[in-house]
């Protein structure tokens, strides 16, 4: 059966289009993230480098902070001023692709021998379409010093928002997770009233649990927190990436279940995220 024009490029966007966050609204204020398509040396966002293919292993070193095709050279250098209180919005809707995108050719994850896939298709506009898993933020501080000089895999990371599993679904009942609505309409996260001001790394990590493994999709951006706030968490609420993940997490040794051979399995109607506690600023 052969697929008309328009269903074929329908299905190849489903297969070709992961995506990841594209721009951040901060206190009114529209950042641009890393376009994944353009040449590094053109770019100078707040966010660090990123590709759109998952990262599918909980112990990999590129699990705090993503990477790129070809990896990152350097990380950006700007950050952006933001309030304590204030609300950030991450978007996962990407703009329109140029025409003339050269496709990587080599896997953007060592040791994964997956081709890459390409993030857009042509000169259309694409949309986040997994739906199942929870949606997590954390930060990171960086003193006073800049995030670029700061190795995101040695970071302690804290976390301060987090969306699973609404009551009376099970896991797999795509009704119950926001990771749809969330990364296309807009992820609003607020900052701690009184968070300790200084330069934070923010990282933003949808995880997908339909399949085994889970895939995991971070990323990380720059923020100067302003104002004379003092909190700051103790340290259960730190974690490091990796080691903050263990494969037997109730939240990720879940994936994959509905793919189970056992057809009489009973889909799970609670769900742990994995990680810390949230830390909300009022201990």
């Amino acid at each position: 059966m052969k697929l008309s024009p328009l269903l074929l490029l329908a299905a190849v966007s489903q297969v070709h289009g992961h995506g990841g966050i594209f721009n951040y609204t901060i206190d009114g204020i529209d950042y641009a993230g890393h376009f994944p398509w353009l040449p590094e040396s053109t770019q100078q966002t707040i966010q660090r480098r990123w590709w759109g293919d998952p990262i599918r292993s909980v112990s990999h070193s590129f699990l705090s902070c993503n990477r790129g095709i070809p990896l990152a050279s350097s990380t950006p250098t700007l950050h952006a001023p933001v309030k304590p209180g204030s609300t950030i919005t991450a978007r996962f809707h990407h703009p329109e692709c140029p025409l003339d995108l050269v496709y990587p050719t080599k896997p953007s994850v060592p040791g994964d021998e997956d081709p890459p896939l390409p993030l857009c298709m042509g000169p259309t506009e694409g949309f986040w379409f997994h739906t199942t898993g929870p949606l997590v933020v954390y930060l990171a501080s960086c003193g006073e010093r800049s995030c670029h000089e700061v190795d995101s895999a040695k970071a302690k990371w804290f976390k301060i928002d987090e969306s699973g599993l609404e009551e009376g679904y099970d896991v797999f009942d795509v009704n119950g997770w926001k990771q749809f609505q969330f990364a296309n309409e807009g992820w609003n996260v607020t900052l701690p009233k009184n968070l300790k001001r200084g330069n934070y790394l923010m990282r933003h990590e949808i995880i997908y649990i339909e399949n085994d493994p889970a895939q995991f999709y971070p990323y990380c951006a720059q923020i100067q927190v302003e104002g004379d706030g003092e909190g700051f968490p103790e340290e259960k609420y730190f974690v490091e990436f990796p080691g903050g993940y263990s494969a037997q997490d109730p939240g990720i040794a879940v994936s994959g279940l509905m793919w189970s051979q056992d057809r009489d399995i009973s889909l799970p109607t609670n769900y742990t995220i994995p990680g810390p506690p949230v830390w909300t600023g009022k201990e």
